[in-house]
């Protein structure tokens, strides 16, 4: 099955591709924010022949994150299943974003913030479902 990971932002959203017979994620393509958003991301689903989708959730902690943000991201999940028609399936995103400009700095990686960010929740899920299978 071929995943589209999704790191949502109001602005930009990160994303990123792969599949549970290699469980690689690799960053795809950035796009942009906006009422239109799960449309959008919907057509690089459909062009791309992914069957789901696996959506980074900002869980709030004391120093990370709000219920506002959260609110938004379960509003946005909402919408692009009902848009697709696929399933879509929720990780914690807990610093994703901090690691991915990490990546950047020490690894000099091209792809942007959002994208590595995408890549890291969608790996976390590949990992998840690969120790479950142990």
């Amino acid at each position: 099955m071929k995943y589209l990971g999704v790191d949502f932002g109001l602005r930009k959203i990160g994303t990123a591709i792969g599949d549970d017979g290699s469980h690689v994620a690799v960053p795809f393509e950035l796009v942009p924010g906006g009422a239109d958003a799960a449309l959008r991301i919907t057509q690089i689903a459909k062009r791309e022949g992914v069957e789901a989708f696996v959506v980074g959730l900002p869980i709030p902690t004391d120093f990370h994150q709000s219920e506002e943000q959260l609110e938004r991201t379960m509003a946005f999940v909402t919408n692009l299943g009902e848009v697709s028609g696929l399933p879509v399936r929720v990780v914690d995103e807990q610093f994703s974003s901090a690691e991915a400009r990490r990546m950047q700095k020490e690894y000099g990686a091209n792809a942007s913030e959002d994208e590595i960010a995408a890549m890291l929740i969608l790996q976390a899920y590949f990992d998840e479902e690969t120790r479950a299978t142990r």
